[in-house]
């Protein structure tokens, strides 16, 4: 009987440390530069405000989210492509990801991904150290390569990304 209620116990006290280390973090107070003047946290009505895109060019990629009975905390992903979007005089295609209602990531297939590099350095002061580099308070910046062989650079919020990570780990 003690063992098993010392057993419980380690159980309790385990999960409850998981909790406040890994998904118990305050809420940032200032949002997290993204691509063109875009933050983290922007609905995606603001974004959309923001970027103004020419109509017809702002396209629903993805959508989910849990059903109405399932028990657990709200998990939605909305994520939008923009065509033809020109960043920083670089055309490509813009995607948006937004967790719960919040814009997360962006992510700029860019056609011509070394000027856009070479912008970045010059207006913001990004310097790719390989590749990946951050902005503060929480911005992680990397290149990479898409499954169709497309480059990109990606700028996400560190703390949304955590947040998502600790959701799959608990509840999936």
């Amino acid at each position: 009987m003690i063992k098993r209620f010392l057993f419980t116990s380690l159980i309790v006290v385990s999960t409850f440390s998981c909790l406040i280390s890994c998904c118990w973090k305050p809420i940032p107070s200032e949002r997290s530069p993204l691509i063109d003047g875009l933050k983290s946290f922007m609905s995606p009505d603001e974004t959309r405000a923001r970027l103004n895109p020419p109509e017809g060019t702002w396209h629903i990629a993805g959508r989910s989210s849990l059903g109405p009975d399932d028990p657990r905390p709200r998990f939605d992903i909305l994520e939008v492509e923009l065509e033809n979007y020109v960043s920083s005089g670089v055309r490509g295609k813009l995607k948006l990801v937004f967790f719960n209602n919040r814009l997360y990531k962006t992510q700029f297939f860019a056609s011509d991904i070394s000027k856009l590099i070479e912008y970045l350095k010059e207006k913001n002061g990004v310097v790719m150290i390989g590749e990946i580099t951050s902005l503060p308070p929480r911005t992680a910046i990397s290149i990479g390569i898409s499954v169709d062989a497309q480059q990109y650079v990606l700028f996400r919020d560190s703390y949304l990304q955590d947040e998502i990570d600790c959701w799959i780990q608990k509840y999936s």
